[in-house]
């Protein structure tokens, strides 16, 4: 048995959660080399229409962080039936808004026109987005379903129901983009139906398993209801204004010619890839943090805390000296344009400053929402984003017209604002002048 935030239990509870989002970001990754093959303009094509697909998506993601938290908190005050109903209540929550970002469908043409750029991408992010947008509903249902298992500490069953998608995706979509036997090419239509298949795959074996070991819930409690959008709204909002700048970067980038948005797209992959690692100590030290709030053990708060920081910030310091000496056979996987490969290594450098601010930020906004704290992430980034990252971004992007170049100096500056924002909240102990959310829930 490890010690309750030790650097062993972080990376025990860790490591399955980095390998699911691993093979999440496997299956994009392969999608955007097979698109690659398919030509330049397919592949601006897939980084305008994944940024505005994430950006919707954005606050439901965040959302369903309060299922997590929920019942991360309620396991750690042994309250294993409030846990179950979370989890049922997330599932009740995930149906309706899955289906609702579908509707989005009918104002594709409308979104993509913001972006300008030249017209046949607009034509062809448009097409590719619509069918996209059919993966929300079973993929918001086992992000809910995800995020019970987490937040009971079991993260392996996440992680096998997402390598499994990944590789449904990656034999689905090979047939489908470039023809297999008596199955046509579809082209760029061919990655969104793999990716719909896979997911609609992975959401009954996920299903399958939460009915299984929690059996069925009818009964909705409002006040159960309450306390998930209390933590899930602020965490949802930080997530929407988070990719919300990104877009606004893709927006001033698209501007700036297909070579950049490429360039764009295939530094923004390799960092994805590398961040994965940090992504999965966040979420780990949020489940941590949030069973040690349920039992009222601070101390182990700030052991996981502490542990998960020296983890993470050590990975990105090693992949930034990467990036820094040996970006171009990297950027080379996803292109052979000789102009594309020069503008994405040069971001590269650029990412990896970027990801050692993210690695303090990420963790240390996890290990706040745990505790419940999420009000305060929201605000921070409410005041980064409209008054650093956007106006920065203009500023060096537009005005200096220093191009992708200062879009990732904005990104910079707003992470730098973070990361001292977050750090300020954890020291100053604030998250800690507030009862557990699950007991205040089990009180009503």
């Amino acid at each position: 048995m490890h010690q309750k935030g030790s650097l062993r239990e972080v990376i025990h509870i860790s490591w399955p959660i980095a390998m699911a989002m691993l093979s999440f970001s496997v299956m994009d990754l392969t999608d955007t080399i097979m698109v690659g093959q398919l030509g330049i303009d397919e592949l601006a094509a897939v980084g305008m229409s994944t940024a505005v697909m994430f950006s919707i998506n954005a606050f439901f993601i965040g959302f369903f962080e309060s299922v997590k938290i929920l019942v991360a908190q309620a396991v750690g005050a042994d309250q294993y039936k409030l846990a179950r109903q979370a989890g049922w209540h997330g599932l009740y929550l995930a149906i309706p808004l899955g289906f609702l970002v579908v509707c989005l469908a009918f104002s594709s043409t409308h979104i993509f026109d913001l972006f300008g750029g030249p017209e046949n991408i607009q034509t062809l992010s448009s097409d590719y987005f619509v069918l996209r947008l059919w993966a929300s509903p079973p993929w918001f249902i086992t992000l809910v379903l995800a995020s019970y298992y987490q937040g009971t500490g079991n993260t392996r069953l996440p992680m096998m129901v997402n390598i499994f998608m990944c590789v449904i995706n990656i034999v689905v979509s090979q047939a489908l983009i470039f023809g297999f036997g008596p199955i046509p090419a579809y082209g760029l239509a061919g990655s969104a139906y793999g990716t719909v298949i896979s997911d609609f795959l992975g959401m009954l074996i996920i299903l399958g398993y939460f009915i299984r070991d929690v059996g069925f819930e009818w009964r909705i409690k409002a006040n159960l209801m309450g306390k998930l959008f209390l933590l899930g709204v602020p965490v949802g909002i930080r997530w929407l204004l988070d990719t919300g700048g990104w877009t606004f970067a893709m927006i001033l980038i698209a501007r700036e010619g297909t070579m950049a948005l490429a360039a764009n797209q295939i530094a923004t992959k390799i960092m994805s890839l590398s961040l994965l690692p940090v992504y999965g100590i966040s979420e780990a030290v949020c489940i941590l943090a949030g069973q040690s709030t349920g039992a009222q053990d601070f101390p182990a708060v700030r052991r996981s805390y502490w542990s998960a920081i020296q983890i993470s910030v050590t990975l990105m310091i090693i992949t930034g000296l990467a990036f820094l000496l040996v970006p171009m056979p990297l950027v080379s996987l996803f292109q052979k344009n000789t102009e594309v490969l020069i503008i994405a290594s040069e971001i590269l450098m650029m990412v990896g400053a970027y990801q050692i601010l993210a690695a303090f930020s990420l963790v240390t906004a996890g290990t706040l929402n745990g505790t419940g704290d999420t009000r305060f992430t929201m605000v921070l980034i409410i005041l980064s984003t409209c008054f650093v990252m956007v106006p920065t971004a203009y500023l060096f992007g537009v005005i200096f017209k220093m191009g992708v170049y200062g879009m990732w100096l904005s990104l910079i500056a707003h992470e730098t604002v973070l990361v001292l924002g977050t750090q300020w909240r954890f020291r100053s102990s604030g998250w800690r002048h507030h009862e557990a959310v699950a007991l205040k829930a089990h009180a009503h």
